[in-house]
Order: structure tokens, then sequence, then C-alpha cells
């Protein structure tokens, strides 16, 4: 808990204590009661999967999770991970490579000098460089507002015009065309 923010938002209430807080429900976020998960662990403490490996195929894995950290005998609980969603593939076929030990600098695709860290060995001296707009890498929701926020903001009323003025030109052309 964060003290001195708790602390200030106290201030606005004399009956607002630590101490009279309400634990958060965590057991709420996963319903081990309602499944009877819960009375099982309790009667068979040592049931609690160690020992046992399996695969998971999911579209939305977020291996810094903090139940998928540790087992409860400590060992890692993810061991492997394989992306084949393709979400933020690289092209890293391009290569630079570096005249020597020393030399710790190569040009990147856009052009911009990148330093390699002294802490990197690479007895080749060849450095595989990629590039990934950030754009690619966004939520489908934040994608759509930024390109329609350009629609409206700066497309149309650049475009818009010339739309019209062009429609009144084809328009005279078919006229004078079927006149003629």
């Amino acid at each position: 808990l964060n003290r001195p923010l708790f602390q200030k938002m106290a201030g606005e209430s004399d009956s607002l204590t630590l101490d009279s807080l309400k634990p958060f429900p965590h057991h709420c976020l996963v319903p081990k009661r309602e499944t009877g998960a819960e009375r099982f662990l309790t009667k068979y403490p040592e049931y609690d999967g160690r020992g046992t490996i399996i695969a998971i195929l999911d579209t939305g894995l977020d291996p810094a999770a903090p139940g998928l950290q540790y087992t409860s005998d400590g060992r890692r609980k993810i061991i492997d991970i394989v992306d084949t969603s393709g979400s933020g593939d690289v092209d890293t076929s391009l290569i630079r490579k570096t005249e020597g030990a020393n030399d710790r600098v190569i040009d990147g695709i856009t052009g911009r000098k990148l330093k390699i860290p002294n802490d990197w060995q690479n007895p080749t001296q060849e450095w595989h460089v990629g590039i990934k707009a950030a754009f690619q890498l966004f939520p489908t929701a934040l994608k759509n507002r930024i390109q329609n926020k350009f629609a409206t903001k700066e497309w149309a009323p650049a475009h818009t015009p010339l739309l019209v003025a062009a429609e009144k030109q084809l328009e005279k052309f078919e006229k004078t065309k079927n006149d003629g």
C-alpha cells in the first residue's frame, strides 16, 4: 500500500484508517471455493501439480503473470514458450558486420548508428538487424482510433475539396461530351 497516498486520501476522512480497510478478496479472482479445489487442496496439499508437465495452446498467455512464475517447490513454471502468432515478428535477415572487437557501431536499416553494448560478445562480428513500426504492435482498438483521427482531422479536410472539384470537372466534361 502506498502509505503517503493513503494518508493524503485519509486526510479527507477521520474514520478512514489502514486498520479499517478490509483485505481485497483475492479468493474471488480464481473460483477455488466454488469448484471445490480449495477443499481438495486442503485435504491433499501435495496434489498441486508438482512433477507434472503440461502443454498449453493459448492466444493470450502473459508469461509475466505472477501466478505463472514458480511452482510450489520453487521451480520455474514455464519451461518454454513458442509464439506462433507472428505478432511482433521482425525480419532480421539483413546482416551488418563490424571490423573487430573494438568496432561497436553498425548502421541500422533507417541509417541511424547503432552502438553495440560492450558486454555483447559475437565472435563472427555479424549482427542481424531489423525494424518494426510501432504501429504494427498497437492493439486493434488503438490502431482504429489513430486511423479514424487521421482520416477526420488530416485526410478529409485536405482531400474533400479536391474530390468535390474533380467531381464538378467530371460532371462538366460529361455534359459537354453529351451536348456535342
